[in-house]
């Protein structure tokens, strides 16, 4: 398969960049293919109800199979959130501290930077179509998410693959600048997406006579509505700075794909809200005569 986007990418004004990216885009729906059978297989063998009934015990069981099998797939999420948090934040961190390119190798195994970075494309991809696969009574807002989320994955590859047809380096800094803006959303949304799930398995098993969870609700709160403003704000700024060097139709689009992710993220923040002020109001609320804890006892 080199040889077919060497060809393809010969006489460009950056070919290694290049070559790089069409590699990607060629080898992204096999990519997103693999990482969604690794989500299926993981919720199957890994994150099955007997193994978490084991961990979470009976606050597990007790719950609907319709709720265990919700739980599989929101560890399923973390761990996908947390692979691509790890594969874009460890070549950035590479690339702005130690001033790494990103068409360096990483290890001596060879595998580069950029290759990690796709990787996270990828694993959002891939958790999208597996949560469309497995997830039941879906709302609409996370359903047009998950959508939309396909859909700018697979946009992006179509870029990169029509990426050969244009000879001038004016293009190659529109697909940098798309690129940038993409990878900074998946940093700053996997963060938040793995801390909306941590709460969620907070609130289903955290022992009730932990006084202190309120707090954890309230810190993941804040943690949270961080991390959306400052996405919402970062992609904002990046695509208004770069108005003028982007193609005329992204702006528009890229609006639109930030509010609908905005929008479902601001519910789950109204969902995190509500579960921190009904623990707050649990803890303040005297315990019951009979399971009182007296000293002598």
């Amino acid at each position: 398969m080199d040889p077919l986007y060497t060809s393809a990418c010969r006489g460009q004004s950056n070919s290694a960049l290049c070559e790089e990216l069409v590699k990607s885009a060629t080898f992204g729906p096999t990519q997103l293919l693999g990482l969604t059978v690794l989500c299926g297989l993981l919720n199957h063998h890994v994150f099955s109800p007997s193994r978490l009934g084991a961990l979470y015990g009976p606050k597990f069981r007790s719950l609907s199979r319709e709720e265990q099998r919700r739980v599989g797939v929101l560890h399923v999420g973390i761990l996908m959130k947390i692979l691509a948090f790890v594969s874009l934040g460890t070549p950035a961190y590479l690339i702005l501290v130690e001033n790494r390119s990103w068409l360096e190798p990483a290890w001596p195994s060879g595998l580069r930077l950029s290759d990690m970075a796709i990787v996270s494309v990828g694993a959002f991809g891939a958790l999208s179509l597996f949560d469309l696969i497995y997830s039941e009574n879906l709302r609409m807002i996370y359903l047009l998410h998950h959508l939309g989320t396909l859909a700018w994955v697979h946009g992006l590859w179509a870029m990169f693959m029509a990426l050969p047809a244009f000879q001038t380096a004016a293009r190659f800094d529109q697909f940098r600048l798309i690129c940038e803006i993409s990878l900074s959303w998946i940093l700053l949304s996997s963060l938040g997406s793995t801390v909306s799930r941590v709460i969620y398995l907070l609130r289903q098993f955290c022992p009730t006579g932990y006084s202190h969870l309120h707090r954890l609700f309230f810190g993941g709160f804040l943690l949270y509505s961080i991390l959306l403003t400052l996405e919402a704000g970062l992609i904002t700024y990046l695509t208004i700075h770069y108005y003028h060097n982007l193609p005329k139709a992204l702006p528009p689009l890229i609006g639109v794909f930030q509010f609908l992710f905005t929008a479902t993220k601001l519910k789950t923040t109204a969902r995190i809200l509500s579960v921190y002020r009904r623990q707050k109001g649990t803890s303040r609320s005297p315990l019951p005569e009979e399971v009182k804890v007296h000293p002598r006892q």
